[in-house]
């Protein structure tokens, strides 16, 4: 068998002999590139890592050898991620070999170039670069869409009055966290301020959160305590008696950066939930 550099050139030294008495076009031809699909590998709200796998075809009657595959992501006219992969895939002769490019995108770059994406679902990019097989460098270029994560559903179930008194009553209001994307989720920590109707209750900040599952959910409970003062008389009677309430629930998720800093992810839910005695 023939290995390394010294194999590779042999075999194209070959393809160019053969090629003199048949014609270049038609002996020699270069590696054809097909992008089979787009994976997402994991998602943050500040970043995401995607997997794009492609299938490289050699059409020649010898084996050669993939050596190395340099890649730009784009958006529009701004550059995201530039690269090289030192891949050494073996492409047999007149078949086809797979190749995988894993990316990470930061989505600090991601708003830098395209403010206008805060909030879209995808993000549209050009994918370009070569393949290098031996002398040759083969160029390439592919467009498409990306998913881009999407922010957790947050619920405020219940709010469960584990203490009344004549001044004050503890809460444990129940969060409930629903991961809407296909692979699981990092959420780093939550700041929140919770309203019923117009009075604050509650807010603050929890550790970092346990990352959720692919289309997973996880349920926190936030302790408050408020003034009985503070409320409304149709709050108080509420959690005297028991019955729905009107909520809304701000904040953001803080996720630490690679480098120092961090990034944060405002939101906003409302609706109505049960006060529980």
């Amino acid at each position: 068998m023939i290995h390394g550099w010294r194999g590779l050139a042999l075999g194209v030294a070959c393809l160019l002999g053969i090629a003199a008495c048949a014609g270049l076009d038609e002996m020699v031809q270069e590696p054809r590139l097909q992008l089979k699909g787009v994976a997402p590998t994991d998602f943050s709200l500040a970043g995401a890592g995607f997997r794009f796998n492609f299938e490289v075809h050699n059409p020649n009657p010898l084996g050669l050898r993939l050596s190395q595959v340099t890649y730009r992501l784009a958006t529009g006219r701004h550059q995201l991620v530039s690269g090289t992969v030192d891949q050494g895939i073996a492409l047999p002769a007149r078949g086809s070999a797979p190749l995988i490019i894993p990316l990470r995108l930061d989505f600090r770059d991601i708003m830098a170039a395209a403010a206008d994406l805060a909030g879209r679902p995808s993000l549209p990019y050009q994918l370009d670069g070569k393949l290098f097989v031996g002398p040759l460098a083969i160029p390439y270029a592919i467009a498409g869409d990306l998913e881009l994560p999407r922010l957790p559903r947050i619920e405020l179930t219940a709010i469960q009055v584990r203490e009344l008194s004549l001044n004050a009553a503890r809460l444990a209001c129940q969060v409930r966290l629903t991961n809407r994307n296909a692979v699981p989720l990092q959420l780093g920590q939550l700041a929140y301020q919770l309203q019923l109707g117009e009075i604050p209750v509650a807010g603050g900040e929890t550790a970092s959160l346990t990352p959720l599952a692919a289309k997973g959910s996880q349920t926190l409970s936030l302790d408050a305590r408020v003034r009985l003062k503070d409320l409304g008389a149709s709050l108080l009677r509420l959690f005297q008696s028991g019955g729905s309430a009107a909520y809304t629930l701000t904040g953001s998720f803080r996720q630490s950066l690679p480098g120092g800093g961090d990034h944060q992810t405002p939101f906003q839910f409302s609706g109505k939930t049960p006060l529980k005695r």
